[in-house]
């Protein structure tokens, strides 16, 4: 079963049983068949009152939607979980749950981007979270009618079938969530001596595991890294994640643009959480993925890690020079009209207005330009100037218009082709491609 993507954190909420909301003494843990109790939940907003008693939701069906607002898969699974209450109507009751304080819940519905959102949470709590135990998001309760906890589990098991079955009172069969922690080997049995030395240890397996969050794990030893667990991730990301190491190897930053991706169907391989507003992904193509190696080999884990993926899956990566399109940044006369005039270091360049660098590397300038959207190649720097810099640019993010705002500077971006150092990835066996060193 594939559940959706969880990340670490810990939430709260009240009682209005003072002897329970205000003791420090353990809450027993409730697990599937145990009864929920009668709570009144305070500090609600998108609520028509500031507080909330389970005891008024008797007979209808209560989700509980653990989240954070630095959660995209929680984010993601909101629009489904609002459609799910809305199909069911005055039946089924859907409550998110914030460990964040009111004021960062209270401005992020106010945000550009979750306006978009209107789920009912309960905020700044201090029970919920010792009732329904974890360590990662998104996580899920479903209580049925009659008060009972009929599920403890991810995303995808919250669907209408499953709804349908806890309203009729009918057995609600899903796989509980149970959370991994992602510091040890994955998938390795807890009763493996964890004094044991582990020599080497590799595994890849396809499909969200709802017990573990989405990200990078890096694995140390002795003052080395001698491990890479990625987990939930797309198989792009993971071939990325060899990348950025590979040309830090070489004195060189990756970014996308930095990349040739020639593979028949990219949905498949390039499968991007933060864009699937509406939880529609196919987490069948998400990966689980660990890699440890002995201390000696840690200098090679990084192309040890892309050899691997290579030969375990449909694709081909390779990091070589090839020659592509790029944005050259360029002097157009020998006077010097860069120098800083020291002062306060800082850089607002195409992040907040006015777009300026002071007392910073010319590098910088780079940097932010190949991260522009509008600029859709590699950006070179051929300038060879390497003291620091003050300059301010127009808020424009077009091409056009950042020439002209550097041309008093004396600087220019020329477009031109270079051998650049690249992420290739290529459908084995089928590449348009010259991949010759």
């Amino acid at each position: 079963m594939k559940k959706n993507t969880l990340l670490s954190v810990m939430a709260v909420l009240c009682l209005n049983f003072p002897c329970i909301a205000q003791s420090k003494a353990p809450i027993t843990p409730l697990k599937i068949g145990d009864q929920f109790p009668d709570i009144t939940i305070s500090n609600m907003l998108n609520y028509k009152a500031g507080n909330l008693s389970t005891a008024s939701l008797k007979g209808k069906v209560i989700i509980l939607d653990f989240w954070a607002t630095w959660c995209s898969a929680c984010l993601i699974n909101f629009p489904r979980i609002e459609a799910l209450e809305q199909k069911f109507g005055d039946r089924v009751f859907a409550l998110g749950v914030a460990y964040e304080p009111v004021p960062k819940i209270r401005q992020f519905f106010t945000s550009a981007n979750g306006k978009r959102y209107h789920i009912k949470t309960a905020v700044a709590d201090t029970l919920l979270s010792r009732l329904f135990p974890h360590t990662g998001l998104p996580h899920y309760v479903m209580i049925d009618g009659a008060g009972k906890v009929v599920a403890i589990t991810g995303a995808e098991e919250v669907n209408e079938a499953n709804i349908q079955k806890a309203l009729s009172g009918q057995n609600v069969q899903v796989q509980t969530k149970k959370d991994l922690d992602a510091t040890r080997p994955l998938f390795l049995d807890e009763a493996y001596p964890p004094g044991n030395e582990i020599v080497k240890y590799s595994i890849l397996s396809k499909g969200h595991y709802s017990g573990l969050g989405t990200g990078n794990h890096p694995r140390t030893k002795g003052g080395k890294n001698i491990g890479i667990a990625v987990t939930n991730s797309n198989l792009l990301w993971l071939y990325e994640t060899a990348a950025i190491k590979l040309f830090n190897k070489q004195q060189q930053q990756f970014s996308e643009k930095r990349m040739i991706l020639d593979v028949q169907d990219p949905a498949k391989i390039t499968l991007n959480l933060s864009k699937a507003r509406d939880g529609s992904y196919d987490q069948d193509n998400l990966y689980n993925y660990d890699l440890i190696l002995p201390q000696e080999q840690a200098d090679r884990l990084y192309e040890t890690m892309l050899s691997e993926l290579n030969a375990l899956t449909a694709y081909t990566g390779v990091v070589e020079k090839q020659e592509v399109p790029c944005y050259v940044l360029q002097r157009t006369d020998s006077t010097d009209r860069l120098r800083s005039k020291g002062g306060i270091s800082k850089n607002t360049l195409f992040r907040s207005a006015p777009y300026q660098i002071s007392n910073r590397p010319l590098k910088q300038l780079v940097i932010r330009l190949g991260d522009l959207e509008s600029i859709d190649r590699p950006v070179v720097d051929e300038t060879g100037y390497t003291g620091m810099v003050d300059l301010t640019l127009t808020g424009s993010t077009d091409i056009r218009e950042i020439r002209n705002a550097l041309r008093p500077y004396g600087l220019d971006l020329r477009e031109a082709k270079r051998s650049l150092l690249m992420l290739i990835v290529t459908d084995k066996k089928s590449s348009t491609h010259d991949l010759k060193p």
